[in-house]
């Protein structure tokens, strides 16, 4: 979605104008999506798609009343929350296309405040009456929130739009910056904190920098792809400082994993993990080292096989199951390290380690049910 050219040069200016949609009646005797407007604006797998995971003959959800929810969304005694918000996106996203709706001109979060909240609360779903706070949320209202993120995810995955054509503000914007010369090169870390890591990097380079906070996720990885992609890119050389255990190596091959996506139309992603043990005083191994199998210790456990794996594979301390966070690496070891990375000089054995997709998922899930 084009923004205004203006004097202020503010990419944002055009926000600040209200949103003028075109007036149409909300009915509730009828289904909100209509076939035309299926074959009007979507691909037939995208069709499939609807049909398969959207209540298609469910009203307009802003105006349904909260009685007709069984007839639409029950399951096993109780109500689909997320058959109803994916339901609510796609209705939301028709009239969006179809300028009666507004975009969403703010993080997702926004949309959570001004619009579904407000719509669960008056159908039911919500625990807490006037629950709009994301920071006084219950358990449940996170739920429902991180499942309304999930669902915007499932149709960009879709390919049913791309963050920036809804106007969903860039909050990683700030932590992102673009190279000149090396623009084939990406410098990344999971650490918001190492931004002065990662301007120290672009200032001696020219490379493009990025700290996510954690995992990068999908909306990120799509901001980051279009301005790299600006630049005429086809094939990019990512460099991944990540903390030195399973989990840091595994954010490096999902940023990768990501990029990969034909969504973004690069050639080729060259990963490249910086993190090893040799990035450590000898100091901080001694006395920042962290086990990794604490609850974990049985060999059938998911945890417990990852990160033995990630031993067997040249990870661990004298190949026992420690790791580091990479906040306690020696800096000026690891801006030599990225020097040899940008000089093509450095080959990380982890770099090749690939994880089954199964196992990871398994132990994920296991990590999480053990923080719970």
């Amino acid at each position: 979605m084009k923004k205004r050219k203006n004097n202020n040069n503010c990419q944002y200016i055009e926000w600040l104008e209200p949103f003028e949609p075109v007036p149409s009646d909300i009915r509730t005797d009828e289904p909100a999506i209509q076939a035309e407007s299926l074959k009007k604006h979507f691909n037939e797998s995208q069709v499939e798609f609807i049909k398969r995971r959207v209540a298609l003959q469910c009203p307009d959800l802003r105006n349904m009343s909260p009685d007709h929810l069984p007839e639409h969304f029950a399951r096993n005694g109780g109500v689909n929350d997320s058959k109803l918000i994916l339901t609510f996106l796609v209705q939301y996203f028709i009239r969006f296309l179809e300028k009666k709706d507004g975009p969403v001109r703010g993080n997702l979060k926004s949309f959570w405040y001004r619009v579904l909240s407000g719509v669960l609360e008056r159908l039911g779903r919500l625990e807490t009456l006037g629950g709009l706070s994301v920071s006084n949320a219950s358990a449940r209202e996170r739920y429902l929130l991180k499942t309304m993120e999930d669902s915007f995810e499932q149709l960009f995955l879709k390919e049913f739009f791309h963050y920036r054509d809804l106007d969903v503000y860039n909050q990683r914007e700030s932590f992102r910056l673009m190279g000149r010369e090396k623009k084939r090169h990406l410098f990344y870390t999971e650490k918001e904190g190492f931004m002065w890591f990662c301007r120290a990097v672009h200032a001696i380079h020219s490379c493009h920098t990025f700290a996510s906070r954690g995992s990068s996720s999908w909306l990120d990885i799509d901001y980051l792809a279009e301005a790299i992609q600006k630049l005429a890119v086809r094939s990019l050389y990512v460099a991944a400082l990540t903390d030195y255990d399973p989990w840091g190596l595994f954010i490096a091959k999902q940023i990768r994993r990501k990029l990969e996506s034909h969504r973004f139309g690069f050639r080729k992603i060259h990963l490249e993990v910086l993190t090893d043990l040799s990035l450590f005083d000898p100091e901080a191994i001694k006395e920042e080292k962290r086990y990794l199998l604490t609850g974990h210790e049985d060999p059938k456990d998911p945890v417990h096989k990852v990160v033995m794996q990630w031993v067997n594979n040249g990870g661990g301390i004298n190949g026992e199951p420690y790791g580091l966070y990479v906040d306690h690496v020696n800096q000026e070891r690891a801006t030599k390290r990225v020097d040899s990375w940008i000089k093509g000089k450095w080959v990380n054995r982890l770099s090749s380690l690939e994880f089954p997709e199964d196992l990871m998922k398994a132990a994920l899930r296991q990590m999480r049910t053990k923080k719970s």
